[in-house]
């Protein structure tokens, strides 16, 4: 402030307004760096110099015991394309809609103009005087000439409309009704405005509606844990009580899901006393060991949706499914006995108990998902709560006593590959499989077969006559996302084409990312509509075990994975012999990490001759 020249700083402390010193002070800025004299610069430079009324001066004289808003709705403003003067500043934007049909309110909100463009707006009209039809005109052509610095400049000395706070003028001409905010405006750009401003509040209803379902987890977390330690202290009262301090250790191994368990096994009375002495120190080391995050925002949509009853009932009675793991565990029992096992998204806890059975001694059961609420009850009804230990939480999280031998996981999902649940299995392998420990199922192949199936023209067709209408947009998104569905064999009309082969065991992260080359040899002629993929799961990892396999093949027992279709945006026409060459890319969703993208670029060869292509994006989401 010292440095600032003796003039300019007295003729900004007499004016009572913000924004024209912040003006000044920029200008100052831009005049060091052109080496602008002071008098170009002046804010009073080009002010008009005849002498005021007597009448303004003695009402000036007036205004001075008043508040700084007081003397802005008293003093007079001047119309921008007009001599006319008012009272305050509301009474002149009035006028100026009425008198030159334009709406300043509306024209800084359409345009979304700050503080300073208001200012320049303001400034430019007065100094150029440009009428309220050319400003709607530039408006329209999209023209800002106003975007000079030199309409920094205050053209009118003691500007009211520049004293004005222009924030309120946006919320005031939100307000207003539509015809008024935009009569400048044509009826579709009314139209738009309405829109926009509709958008603007739903979204702002949307983030009030998702910190309230924040806030109405948190509680739940908290009701949960409050509960839980109720019902914890509970019952060691009651076991007190009666006498039965055996009873108390029991109770402790049959808690809530979220609790930890003592070792298993057989042990000894010397263990025993042993445990009994350090359980202090256990308890202690426990709680640092294992920590649940509960509750976490990221991922919990998924999460959630596998809390669902419905869900875990269609896999369970997937037979082909969920016996391939039962008799892989019972006919491979020295794989499992006196072993650890790490259950990887664990569900109801079937494959923890199939483990369990087969002869584990201990299995470690980690899920996300409140279903774990229920595969703790089920371990406890089926007598297996010394075996198996049910843990919530995500398996990058979540932290075991040891490392473990075995991993089973039912991590499959459509296209194999789909909800990325074998980025899970991977890093559990990477942190917790000791030397020489396996991951099972062992090995899983994706295949592709071409399909002649007319049901996909039907489904394509369908969105050409709606009830009586047209609606070609959905035919687009129809084809973009493929679809998951059950194949009639009879139309497969290929050789199936193994393009993926996934070994659990060495696999990465970055392989599930992949393009790889495809042909697939066409068996019958036909009119080929849609190419679908399906995944075959082998278990064993070597020779020596007995083998348990099962197919997602249209010709094998349904599953409830099914198949996923690709229909074709052209049918294309086919000949016993021909071949479908090229390549098929795979990669995640950027927005979703769960989701799919496949790209399929294929060529329709005949006896070395090219007859058409297939160039077709696909979302599998």
């Amino acid at each position: 402030w010292i440095l600032l020249p003796q003039q300019l700083f007295c003729s900004v402390r007499n004016q009572c307004c913000c924004v024209r010193f912040a003006v000044v002070v920029l200008e100052l800025l831009e005049a060091g760096s052109s080496r602008t004299t002071m008098a170009d610069i002046s804010p009073f430079s080009n002010y008009d110099t005849e002498p005021k009324d007597p009448a303004d001066v003695d009402e000036e004289n007036l205004l001075v015991n008043l508040d700084w808003h007081e003397r802005i709705e008293r003093r007079k403003a001047t119309c921008m394309f007009c001599p006319e003067k008012t009272q305050g500043v509301e009474p002149i934007l009035k006028h100026m809609t009425l008198v030159h049909n334009i709406n300043m309110l509306s024209v800084r909100y359409r345009l979304n103009m700050d503080d300073y463009a208001w200012i320049q707006l303001v400034n430019y009209t007065r100094r150029t005087c440009t009428t309220a039809g050319e400003i709607v005109r530039l408006i329209k052509v999209k023209e800002r000439p106003w975007k000079d610095p030199v309409f920094y400049k205050p053209a009118l000395q003691d500007d009211l409309l520049l004293q004005w706070e222009p924030d309120e003028l946006a919320i005031k001409a939100m307000k207003e009704d539509s015809e008024g905010m935009n009569s400048y405006l044509s009826p579709l750009e009314q139209l738009q405005d309405r829109i926009r401003i509709t958008e603007e509040r739903a979204k702002l209803a949307e983030e009030a509606l998702e910190r309230a379902m924040t806030d109405l987890k948190s509680i739940s977390a908290c009701a949960t844990s409050c509960w839980s330690q109720l019902s914890e202290t509970q019952d060691q009262s009651a076991a007190l009580i009666l006498g039965e301090a055996a009873a108390i250790k029991k109770k402790n191994r049959m808690k809530k899901p979220l609790d930890e368990y003592d070792d298993v096994g057989d042990t000894s009375e010397e263990d025993e006393e042993g445990a009994a002495k350090g359980s202090d120190e256990e308890e202690d080391s426990e709680e640092e060991e294992y920590d649940s995050g509960f509750p976490r925002v990221e991922d919990d949509p998924y999460f959630q949706s596998y809390a669902n009853v419905s869900i875990h009932r269609e896999m369970l009675q997937d037979s082909v499914r969920t016996r391939a793991y039962r008799d892989f565990m019972y006919e491979n029992r020295a794989l499992f006995k006196g072993k650890i096992v790490l259950d990887v998204g664990c569900g109801t806890g079937i494959l923890s108990m199939f483990a369990a059975r087969a002869g584990a001694k201990l299995v470690y059961a980690v899920d996300r998902s409140e279903i774990v609420y229920q595969a703790m009850a089920n371990v406890r009804e089926n007598k297996l709560d010394e075996v198996i230990k049910v843990m919530n939480g995500q398996v990058e999280e979540v932290l075991l006593k040891s490392k473990v031998d075995v991993i089973i996981s039912e991590w499959m999902g459509y296209f194999l590959l789909y909800e990325s649940m074998f980025d899970s299995v991977i890093a559990a392998r990477e942190k917790w499989l000791a030397p020489g420990g396996l991951v099972f199922p062992g090995k899983l192949t994706m295949n592709m077969i071409g399909l002649d199936d007319h049901i996909y023209i039907q489904q394509l067709d369908y969105w050409k006559n709606v009830y009586g209408f047209r609606m070609s947009s959905m035919r687009h998104f129809d084809l973009l996302e493929a679809d998951v569905s059950t194949v009639d064999p009879d139309c497969v009309v290929t050789d199936p084409a193994t393009f993926m082969t996934l070994d659990a065991q060495t696999a990465t992260v970055e392989n599930l990312q992949f393009k790889s080359d495809i042909c697939i040899k066409v068996n019958r002629s036909c009119v080929m509509t849609a190419l679908a993929s399906y995944f075959d799961t082998h278990f064993a990892t070597s020779p020596d075990q007995k083998e348990i396999s099962f197919s997602c093949s249209p010709s094998a027992p349904a599953t409830h994975w099914k198949q996923t279709v690709f229909i074709l945006k052209d049918p294309i026409t086919v000949h016993e012999g021909d071949t479908l060459e090229g390549e098929i890319q795979v990669e995640k969703q950027k927005n979703h990490k769960r989701a799919l993208h496949v790209i399929l670029k294929l060529k329709q060869m005949r006896n070395g001759e090219e007859l058409s292509k297939i160039g077709q994006d696909y979302l599998i989401q």
